[in-house]
C-alpha cells in the first residue's frame, strides 16, 4: 500500500498558489469567451437589419425550373440598393417578396446589384482598414433557405489569393465553409464593416471564398452610400 503524501507548509502554499492561478486562468477564459460572444451578438443585431431574403426561379436545364434562395444586404438605404452574388440570378427575383430591378451584374466577379421599391434598410459600410490574415470575421445569410439568418464566425485564412481554379482572380479565403442560401450575404469584421461577400466554398467545402474588398468596391463603389 502506498503511503499517504505529506506536504511541507511551503509545498502546500505552492500548491494553493497553483490552484489559484488555474482558477484565475479558467475564469479569464470564460469571461473573455463570453465577452467575445456578446460582441458578435451586438454586431449580429445590427447586421441582420440590413439583410434581405432573395428568392428567384432558376432554370437548372432547358425547360426545368426550380425555386431558389439567396441573401442580399443593403449598401444604400436612401436608394433601396442591395448587393448580392451574380450566381443568384434567376427569373422573377424578389427581395423580401418585393420586385427588384437589376442595376449591375458581373458574372466574372460574381457580383450583382439590385434595387427595390420597398423602404430601404440600414446600409452596411465597407471596412476602411487593411484586411490581414487572422482577422476575426462573421458571415451572415439565410442558410438552407430558412427564413431566419444565421451567423458563422471564423478568421481570414488568406487575405488575398488568386487561385487558378477560381479564374486567377483575387479572393479572400476564410477558415469556414458557407452554406447554401447564404450566397450574397455579407462577411463583416467585429465592427460590422463589410470585408467581403459570401460567394462559394472550395471544392472540399472546408473553407469559404469571396471577392477581395478591393475588387468588390472597384466594381460596385458607385452604388454604396457615401
Amino acid at each position: 500500500m502506498t503511503a499517504p503524501l505529506h506536504l511541507t507548509s511551503a509545498q502546500e502554499s505552492l500548491a494553493m498558489n497553483i490552484r489559484s492561478l488555474i482558477v484565475a486562468l479558467v475564469a479569464t477564459l470564460v469571461i473573455s469567451t463570453h465577452a467575445f460572444a456578446l460582441s458578435w451578438g451586438a454586431v449580429a443585431e445590427r447586421v441582420q437589419k440590413s439583410l434581405a431574403y432573395l428568392t428567384m426561379i432558376v432554370e437548372t436545364e432547358p425547360g426545368v425550373f426550380i425555386p431558389g434562395t439567396c441573401t442580399a444586404f443593403s449598401i444604400n438605404e436612401a436608394r433601396h440598393i442591395y448587393l448580392t452574388a451574380a450566381h443568384c440570378t434567376g427569373i422573377d427575383m424578389k427581395l423580401d417578396g418585393n420586385p427588384v430591378g437589376m442595376l449591375y451584374r458581373n458574372d466574372t466577379n460574381d457580383l450583382m446589384v439590385l434595387q427595390t421599391v420597398a423602404p430601404g434598410k440600414p446600409a452596411l459600410k465597407p471596412r476602411t482598414k487593411d484586411i490581414k490574415q487572422g482577422l476575426s470575421v462573421a458571415s451572415f445569410g439565410f442558410g438552407w433557405g430558412w427564413d431566419q439568418p444565421m451567423i458563422r464566425t471564423g478568421i481570414v485564412s488568406i487575405a488575398d489569393i488568386s487561385p487558378k481554379d477560381f479564374g486567377n482572380r483575387p479572393h479572400t479565403l476564410f477558415d469556414f465553409p458557407f452554406i447554401g442560401g447564404m450566397s450574397g450575404g455579407p462577411i463583416v469584421d467585429s465592427d460590422g464593416h463589410v470585408v467581403s461577400i459570401v460567394q462559394q466554398s472550395n471544392t472540399r467545402e472546408v473553407a469559404g471564398m469571396g471577392q477581395t474588398l478591393t475588387v468588390m468596391l472597384e466594381a460596385t463603389r458607385m452604388y454604396w452610400e457615401e
